[in-house]
């Protein structure tokens, strides 16, 4: 028998195992009358013809549960992993139009990287945005539009004790000089102060001036 049916019948046996004592266990402790006892009898003999049937399956039926997969599929080589910041999360990484690729992440505010290797170097980390006044600016997203202009929208997150005059909001930068300089802040929209009437995550389509933001509470709030 192969190894791989040999996997396949000792799951099903234990299977098998785990459902006799865990019914013999009910019938043992059991007090209600016998119509029950025979339906709880009913339903173990059901899931273990069904174990069963695994057992003698043949093993063909077996192995195409286990094909290679014929679509496409992404395998990161950890070996080229490089370094674009040593701190922060939420990191989005475009290419710009002429050739650099270009990096942001929320790290005491809002940084920015470029490479001109595609990646195996980076410059240092440059802040574009400071957090003030207890308020981190969070989960930067960048796009570069049709006339070379490079935006970063980022969202202000007001942290506790919340006051009236610190909303959670919606900001941009814009640098026109392939992010050599950059704007001052913009404003694109203000949400209430408290984390319930926030809003949260700009996303900005490529090549595009349209912008999209989820104006409610997060699902996992």
């Amino acid at each position: 028998m192969k190894l791989e049916d040999k996997l396949n019948v000792r799951h099903s046996l234990c299977l098998c195992i785990s459902i006799r004592r865990t019914f013999n266990a009910e019938l043992i402790s059991s007090k209600i009358g016998s119509g029950t006892r025979n339906h709880f009898g009913a339903i173990y003999h059901k899931v273990a013809l069904a174990s069963l049937t695994l057992l003698s399956m043949p093993s063909a039926t077996l192995a195409a549960r286990h094909e290679p997969y014929k679509g496409s599929r992404i395998f990161w080589d950890n070996a080229t992993r490089k370094t674009v910041f040593s701190s922060g999360g939420y990191a989005r990484i475009i290419q710009l139009k002429d050739g650099r690729l270009m990096a942001t992440c929320e790290s005491k505010g809002i940084v920015i990287a470029f490479s001109t290797d595609k990646g195996s170097t980076w410059s240092s980390p440059t802040t574009i945005v400071n957090n003030t006044n207890n308020v981190p600016n969070c989960v930067p997203d960048l796009v570069q539009l049709s006339d070379g202009t490079i935006v970063v929208g980022y969202n202000p997150r007001p942290s506790t004790p919340y006051t009236e005059g610190r909303r959670f909001g919606i900001r941009c930068k814009r640098s026109t000089d392939n992010g050599k300089t950059w704007s001052d802040e913009i404003f694109v929209n203000d949400a209430l102060h408290t984390f319930n009437d926030g809003c949260w995550e700009p996303y900005l389509p490529n090549s595009c001036s349209s912008w999209f933001q989820a104006d409610r509470l997060p699902p996992w709030g």
